[in-house]
């Protein structure tokens, strides 16, 4: 009997998969505002916690390099140095798919704003000759 019952408890306690969690890697896009105004965002998150940001087209000369990172399994936070030179820290939660942020950015002086962004269904592939 004892036997029977260590099988059932075994099963229900490693028998099921849990859910499988995505990771933030990809490619995000979304809005963030200054006031009143509307900007489009392009965001890269990376291995080893490195993010490329391109406020404005997707270009060159609009990437911003910084860092990310997740804590918990809720709030998401990446850093990044501005065109101008600024620290931006943007905070937002996530959903629990990781396929949604949204929430507000700011800079070293305080000044700010909300975004959303999110994850695209694109995958990159690499051709070599």
């Amino acid at each position: 009997m004892k036997a029977i019952i260590l099988s059932i408890a075994t099963l229900f306690l490693f028998g099921f998969k849990g859910d499988h969690v995505e990771t933030v890697n990809g490619l995000w896009t979304g809005i963030y505002r200054v006031d009143e105004t509307k900007e489009p965002v392009v965001v890269k998150f990376e291995e080893g916690n490195q993010v490329e940001i391109y406020c404005g087209p997707v270009e060159e000369a609009n990437k911003c390099m910084g860092t990310y990172k997740l804590q918990g399994d809720s709030l998401l936070i990446f850093t990044y140095t501005s065109l101008e030179g600024s620290v931006i820290t943007m905070k937002g939660s996530i959903n629990k798919r990781k396929t949604y942020v949204d929430g507000h950015w700011q800079t070293e002086d305080k000044a700010g704003g909300s975004f959303y962004i999110r994850k695209e269904k694109i995958r990159e592939l690499f051709i070599h000759p």
